[in-house]
């Protein structure tokens, strides 16, 4: 008996020790990055699909991974996490061993298809990402293709993880042949065939030959494929499929559409049939021996007069392996992803995965934490509204809607107020519980692009597009005023905790304050360069954080208007901004893909999040702020764990005092300590290598230094070292100057220097102390020099401040500090006849110079 359960155990241990290496069934769970909690949604589909040769694996591309799926039952068995942005196609190997990813990010990741282990990952120089990939039939060789055709086909060894050989590199579309030999389509030679073996081309069809079949030009080709046995290749184009015999040379036939251009086909496994798509998503299935047609997926069934399938586009097709089922990428009618397996024979529904959607634009918690609201915005409009349970991370609802660009909660958690932000928008009330809508607002002909609803739930406030604010009843829906006074669309309102305030930000870079009574402007909070993005009011009222396209979050004491601090650390566009329940923290989203966390009191970074693959659009705090949610373009939610002991240990002080505490200015060695680590040393040399001047300069940003266009303008070689730091780099580029002010901007190497935030120079004020941080005479590398503000010299636009902080030369283009650690001025120089007469020029200047940069960079004149 004991040798019975003994061989029993060893069978057993032996059987799981066996088994795929597959994940747990809570795919919310799956690969999260540090920090998260869970993922709420698979991201949008941006790519390819593909199955496994023996048919029981489903490889699907989204823009956070490849999914992988069970194709007998749909269930999710892993999410293969590598590329750093979406990821574009996804193919088998022959043999089943092997999946192959590419992605935007220009790479190949290879993974071991059975575990789905990453083996390696081929970096490619696809200009645009890589669009396309097949196997060779030995499996030990991979060709490429860029996002848009074209630029390249490029071979891979798979063993070895290198490039072979660059086949092409004008044409317009490849296959590769099952006996190994790779046909692409080239507008200047028509379809070229390439042995890889001996290196050799022939012209399997010429470019005249072509045209005269098409009748057209011969670039506007999508596609070429061969038929699994490799006599038959097609060429497809937007007004018909071309067949041609490989072997014999002759075209075959001509398959063309009865209504409108293709836009994707696919041979079955036995290559009788070829199934195609067009711009209607209507998919037909030809006999490839006759050229016949069958209707699998028509817009509109004339004897049923109805549509025959919910769709709108297809994003991809295949055949399975049996070739029975046609595994369908599609995108419905409200821009909901989902995967279709289609019965080849009468292309009935046999299953569909779903879970897949498009931007995420907005979220909300319910009062009592236990539901979180998503609302995204699908390709081409449409718009669904999910609601999650929080706690099994379950959707436990979903809506349609025709438009969508806000979500807020009523404080009964019973209403979810919806607005529309696009011209002639709406807002609309939803009830909860049976997902009707209960009334829609009148009187605002144009769109309202953000809602929130009253402490005590009777007034809904919209900014709107056309720079006004709204107020109505949330009862009645009657409209009660409307507050004027931006110069530009309001991009974000809020209501303070007891409800008598309203604040509303503004792409004309203010936010006003509203006496949401008597809808009198209280005030209008300055100091942001661009527009901004997102507003909250902490619980008790007392500040608002606000986010802009300057990519710095501002903090702001609302008695008295005065901007407190600056959160300065995001490399791109702050789109949305949190306070805490508690007070204690801000959460600020950007375009940089990241979500920052902020300790409000000392002003300092606590943490950042990374795992989103594209921008954040909003963030969230739970209830009970242990949570934050962010909802982002890759098409998930990620529910961050927030943990508490992050914070510095609590003081002795009253919860009052600690609140004094918020607008307390920085000691001496604090600003010392932050400024000299983005202070560097500037060094001139002429050609021979001869010092000829030195200077000093400070990060702004990202491989971002600025200094004095008196230093910049010297040497033909210019070098630089951070202060304290012993290696020095070379300053690659002069990117902006201005003369008038004596600024330059340059572009130097990534030395991980933090950026040191630019404050407002015009409310520097005589008397207040003031830091500049140098380099005298070179040598004195990281000279702290305390000192006043003696006098503000000149009108614009020739400002100057008059400092008493000692400088000297090797000083200038140093840092002028206030007692926030915010760059106030760049140290400039002094006159040498007087005592203390010393000057700087005041950032203000500097930001705009910086404003023209950003410009450059984003793209825009």
């Amino acid at each position: 008996m004991k040798k019975t359960y003994l061989f029993l155990i060893i069978l057993f241990l032996a059987f799981v020790l066996f088994l795929p290496n597959l994940p747990a069934s809570d795919y919310t769970k799956w690969h999260l990055p540090e920090g998260a909690k869970a993922r709420l949604g698979k991201g949008e589909i941006t790519g390819g699909i593909a199955y496994s040769p023996d048919g029981s694996l489903l490889a699907v591309a989204s823009n956070i991974g490849i999914w992988v799926y069970n194709t007998h039952n749909g269930v999710e068995l892993d999410l293969l996490i590598g590329h750093t942005g979406s990821v574009r196609c996804v193919v088998f190997s022959p043999d089943g061993s092997l999946l192959a990813s590419g992605g935007k990010d220009r790479t190949v990741c290879l993974w071991n298809a059975s575990t789905g282990q990453h083996l390696k990952t081929l970096t490619t120089d696809h200009r645009f990402g890589v669009g396309k990939m097949v196997f060779f039939p030995d499996g030990q060789i991979l060709a490429t293709d860029g996002i848009l055709g074209g630029d390249s086909v490029q071979l891979w060894n798979t063993v070895s993880g290198r490039r072979k050989s660059i086949l092409a590199k004008l044409y317009v579309a490849f296959s590769v042949s099952p006996n190994g030999r790779l046909a692409y389509a080239s507008p200047i030679n028509g379809i070229v065939l390439w042995d890889v073996v001996s290196n050799t081309s022939t012209e399997l069809i010429n470019r005249r030959t072509m045209a005269k079949l098409r009748d057209s030009d011969f670039d506007t080709i999508f596609g070429v494929a061969f038929s699994p046995d490799g006599r038959t290749l097609a060429i497809g184009d937007m007004d018909g499929i071309y067949l041609w015999d490989t072997v014999k040379g002759v075209h075959l036939r001509t398959l063309e559409p009865p209504r409108i251009d293709f836009r994707s086909f696919a041979f079955s496994p036995d290559g009788h049939t070829l199934a195609t798509v067009n711009t209607l998503a209507e998919i037909y299935l030809w006999n490839v021996i006759n050229g016949t047609r069958k209707d699998l997926i028509t817009r509109y069934n004339p004897v049923t007069k109805k549509y025959s399938m919910d769709l709108s586009q297809v994003i991809d097709l295949v055949f399975s392996p049996d070739g029975q089922t046609l595994a369908v990428a599609s995108r419905n009618a409200q821009k909901e992803d989902t995967i279709r397996f289609l019965n080849v024979v009468d292309g009935s529904d046999k299953k569909a995965i779903s879970g897949y959607g498009s931007r995420i634009t907005g979220l909300a918690f319910s009062p009592n934490g236990n539901t979180l609201a998503i609302g995204s915005v699908h390709l081409g409009g449409g718009t669904t509204l999910r609601l999650w349970d929080t706690v099994s991370s379950v959707n436990k609802k979903q809506f349609t809607m025709p438009s969508f660009h806000n979500i807020y909660f009523s404080p009964d958690g019973s209403t979810l107020a919806i607005s529309d932000a696009y011209s002639g928008g709406t807002v609309r009330l939803w009830d909860v519980v049976n997902g009707k809508q209960k009334k829609i607002l009148r009187g605002h002909t144009n769109g309202v692009k953000s809602i929130a609803f009253s402490p005590n739930g009777h007034l809904i406030a919209g900014g709107k597009t056309d720079n006004t604010v709204c107020l109505w009843n949330a009862v009645s829906g009657e409209h009660q005023k409307t507050l004027t006074g931006h110069q530009s669309p309001i991009n974000s309102v809020c209501f303070s905790s007891d409800g008598q305030l309203l604040a509303s930000g503004s792409d004309d870079k203010t936010i006003r304050l509203w006496n949401v009574v008597s809808g009198s402007h209280k005030k209008t909070l300055t100091g942001h360069w661009f527009p901004i993005n997102s507003i909250s009011f902490s619980p008790d009222g007392r500040f608002l954080a606000s986010g802009s396209d300057d990519k710095t979050v501002r903090l702001w004491d609302i008695a008295t208007g005065k901007h407190l601090n600056t959160f300065a650390g995001h490399e791109n566009k702050v789109t949305c901004v949190c306070i805490s329940p508690d007070g204690k923290m801000l959460a600020s989203g950007s375009e940089d893909k990241t979500v920052r966390l902020w300790d409000i009191m000392h002003g300092e970074l606590l943490k950042t999040y990374t795992g989103h693959t594209n921008i954040i659009n909003d963030l969230r705090f739970s209830v009970d702020g242990l949570t934050l949610a962010s909802g982002s373009d890759d098409g998930t939610v990620l529910l961050w764990n927030i943990n508490v002991s992050v914070f510095p240990p609590p003081s002795n002080t009253s919860q009052q005092d600690s609140k004094q505490q918020d607008s307390t200015p920085l000691t001496p060695e604090q600003i010392a300590e932050k400024a000299l680590a983005s202070t560097i040393l500037i060094v001139m040399e002429d050609a021979n290598g001869k010092p000829l001047s030195s200077g000093s300069g400070f990060f702004i940003g990202k491989e971002l230094i600025a200094t004095n266009y008196h230093i910049a303008e010297k040497g033909t070689r210019k070098t630089y070292k951070r202060v304290g730091k012993d290696k020095w780099y070379n300053i690659k580029d002069t990117v902006k100057v201005n003369k008038q002010h004596d600024l330059a901007i340059l572009k130097v190497s990534d030395t991980d220097a933090p950026a040191l935030p630019l404050g407002n120079s015009d409310e520097v004020q005589i008397g207040q102390s003031v830091y500049a941080v140098g380099n005298p005479i070179g040598f004195l590398e990281g000279t702290f020099a305390p000192g006043f503000v003696s006098s503000i010299r000149g009108k614009e636009p020739n400002k100057s401040i008059q400092i008493t902080a000692p400088i000297s030369p090797g000083s200038s283009g140093g840092p002028l500090l206030n007692d926030k650690g915010e760059v106030v001025g760049i140290v400039a120089g002094a006159i040498t006849k007087g005592q203390n007469l010393n000057f700087a020029i005041p950032s203000n200047y500097l930001k705009e110079l910086l404003d023209k940069v950003r410009k450059i960079q984003n793209g825009k004149p």
